[in-house]
């Protein structure tokens, strides 16, 4: 008996040639993927930010001792939000919405307790609060887009190296017309 491939096509190089009009909606739909990319990018730059704020918060903490705090206290806090911060932008290209979830949980929870402890800490670096909380909500936000859009467009037939790249959070290139 001959054994025969299932798929006589596997090996002979023809790709699925796409029409005019699916190729367009594939490329606005990387244009899509591409805005969400850089937007949960910025969010990574936060939570960069965020750490380099913990680092100067410690050394002005510590020269400044404003609250009469023990200098071991001011760097322990400072070594844990570096720690905290830290991973959630390492490991936010691995699930964006998990760990931009994670982050801004951690940013709104400290700044919750560091309230109850110190009101007048609210107003202190107020329109830094707000840029970070702005930057973790659209990295949010665009990250449940960039999940959505890839799924659309694994089903338009994009190569799945192409998904994965993306995933990646690397930019996708714009895909040709068939002549």
């Amino acid at each position: 008996m001959k054994n025969q491939l299932l798929d006589d096509n596997l090996f002979n190089g023809n790709t699925p040639q796409l029409d005019a009009a699916t190729v367009k909606k594939i490329n606005l739909l990387k244009i899509e993927v591409n805005d969400n990319i850089k937007k949960v990018q910025y969010a990574r730059y936060v939570f960069v930010g965020l750490c380099l704020l913990a680092v100067v918060g410690m050394i002005i903490g510590i020269g400044t001792n404003e609250y009469g705090l023990k200098p071991a206290w001011i760097v322990g806090e400072a070594v844990i939000m570096i720690i905290l911060y830290g991973t959630c932008g390492a490991l936010l290209p691995r699930k964006p919405m998990l760990w931009i979830g994670v982050g801004l949980a951690i940013y709104i929870l400290f700044h919750l307790l560091v309230f109850i402890a110190m009101p007048a800490s609210i107003v202190q670096g107020f329109l830094i609060k707000i840029v970070v909380l702005a930057g973790l909500i659209s990295g949010l936000v665009a990250a449940g887009k960039l999940k959505k859009d890839l799924r659309e467009l694994r089903m338009l037939g994009v190569p799945e190296r192409e998904i994965k790249r993306a995933q990646d959070l690397e930019k996708m290139v714009r895909t040709r017309v068939p002549v």
